[in-house]
């Protein structure tokens, strides 16, 4: 269960949430140091488990809260629709039961895969899950690399550093809601499958060092690139081509966490 407290905590030092998880405990919030120190009482935090109820009390009020133990966290399991874009290079829709690193699925096509894919699916939100002053949040788990979150047809946001967490609360609603998470990562595995290809660019890498070599007509008239299996061009290698690829997609757990907000 998390707690939190709308009531301003200006000058109050912050408590790690793994201290008031145990039973029968007293919490000391420090003040700020002053010169009426010793006359100013310090804030105490009493958190009491009773009968399935959570008992929250401020030493600042006269009349405890009592709170109704919270749902166990809903875990966004398989399968997932997975729709890879045509534009970079993959047109095809796949089916992950669980969800698992790019560079784990048997499929190369999508080990070599560099852009964005959207996972789909529908989940079913209890009653219980929906009411005032709970609060629901979107934890993703592991994410490689950026993810936009769209519930029933709308933007939430996008996420792409630690904690991949967002705040769905007035995007959700009882019964059936549709979730998309579009993924995208870095250029890596595709220039790593692109450079065990024919290059048909015309142009010619050069060492740093060497002079600037001109770029292919086609590239300063602005047309198309030659036919080729390539999907990227490049004027540098800047990997081997036995560097291994990089984490991509989706690892989840995918996970919606619920907290309630309380104010005292």
């Amino acid at each position: 269960m998390f707690v939190v407290f709308t009531e301003s905590s200006k000058g109050v030092s912050p408590v790690s949430p793994d201290v008031i998880v145990e039973q029968d405990i007293q919490v000391l919030l420090d003040q700020p140091k002053g010169k009426n120190q010793q006359n100013t009482p310090k804030k105490q935090l009493s958190v009491v488990t009773k009968k399935g109820l959570q008992q929250v009390s401020l030493n600042t009020k006269q009349d405890a809260i009592a709170i109704p133990t919270l749902p166990e966290s809903l875990t966004l399991s398989g399968p997932w629709q997975v729709k890879f874009d045509k534009k970079y290079g993959l047109d095809h829709t796949f089916k992950f039961t669980q969800l698992l690193d790019w560079r784990n699925h048997p499929d190369t096509r999508i080990q070599d895969y560099s852009g964005t894919a959207k996972y789909s699916q529908n989940m079913t939100i209890a009653e219980q899950y929906v009411k005032p002053g709970t609060l629901l949040t979107l934890d993703l788990g592991q994410v490689n690399i950026a993810a936009t979150v769209i519930i029933n047809g709308k933007l939430v946001a996008t996420a792409w550093v630690e904690p991949y967490q967002l705040d769905i609360t007035e995007f959700v609603k009882v019964g059936e809601n549709q979730i998309e998470i579009e993924v995208a990562n870095v250029w890596v595995n595709r220039l790593l499958a692109d450079q065990k290809l024919p290059d048909t660019s015309g142009f010619k890498i050069a060492r740093w060092q060497d002079p600037v070599t001109k770029m292919p007509k086609w590239y300063t008239d602005n047309q198309a690139p030659p036919p080729s299996e390539r999907l990227t061009f490049s004027t540098q290698k800047f990997m081997s081509q036995d560097e291994p690829r990089q984490a991509s997609g989706l690892v989840g757990p995918v996970q919606i966490k619920l907290s309630q907000s309380i104010k005292l």
